[in-house]
């Protein structure tokens, strides 16, 4: 990574079904925070710091779960040079997916050339619904390599809007993973890992629930904030 950029660890603790909240948390730890730094939800930044930090450097992150099984990521500082930026007219393609138990429904394309504020929406069946993310579908060589997703708000069956961000999700994430090759949030909803918003919970058998919804769920929109596209 250069300096001033930051990627997203999507970490996950694989544990028996009746563990504990403790036993699933995932602590991350920089082996040099004044170089690289990573916070509670794995955001890991390399400082924009010409004098501290210089191209070649190495930090270590360490993922260890509440049980203390750990696992270590190295972060290289690269020149920002080489990442070439992607042409303007270039597009990300951004929908808002619903996985199921079996499959998965997307909605709507929203192309995305440059930073703003968003809403994509999907219509379907939530009944089984264990994570609703936004992504590009498209499976090849990403447009873009990095960008910072903020969200705004929700709205469910165009009447119920959720504006309560919870402390984990305020300050925004990355939304790339696979070391960057794929726009996927893996939230705002997920039934195994949380929600971004209040009011959300998820049943027993991993099933998002909207809280405040009365009745069946049949569309689901979510506004974002989209920044630092390169």
């Amino acid at each position: 990574l250069p300096r001033g950029y930051v990627a997203f660890l999507n970490a996950k603790a694989i544990t028996a079904g009746d563990a504990s909240d403790e036993a699933k948390k995932i602590t991350y730890v920089s082996s040099d925070t004044s170089k690289v730094t990573v916070d509670a939800v794995g955001n890991v930044l390399v400082r924009d710091d010409k004098e501290a930090v210089t191209e070649g450097d190495k930090v270590t992150i360490t993922m260890i779960t509440g049980t203390g099984i750990t696992k270590e990521v190295e972060v290289t500082v690269v020149d920002k040079s080489s990442v070439v930026p992607k042409s303007e007219d270039e597009t990300l393609n951004l929908c808002l997916t619903i996985h199921h138990a079996n499959g998965s429904t997307t909605g709507d394309i929203v192309n995305v050339t440059k930073d703003g504020t968003y809403t994509v929406s999907v219509e379907g069946d939530f009944s089984d619904a264990q994570a609703i993310y936004i992504q590009d579908p498209r499976n090849n060589e990403p447009v873009y390599e990095n960008a910072w997703i903020t969200y705004k708000s929700a709205t469910i069956n165009d009447s119920v809007e959720l504006t309560e961000v919870l402390d984990d999700y305020k300050e925004g994430k990355n939304p790339y993973k696979n070391n960057g090759t794929q726009f996927d949030t893996n939230d705002p909803f997920n039934a195994w890992d949380g929600s971004a918003f209040a009011n959300v919970s998820a049943t027993a058998d991993n099933v998002i629930q909207f809280d405040t919804v009365d009745g069946d769920v049949t569309k689901v929109a979510v506004t974002f904030e989209l920044t630092g596209i390169e």
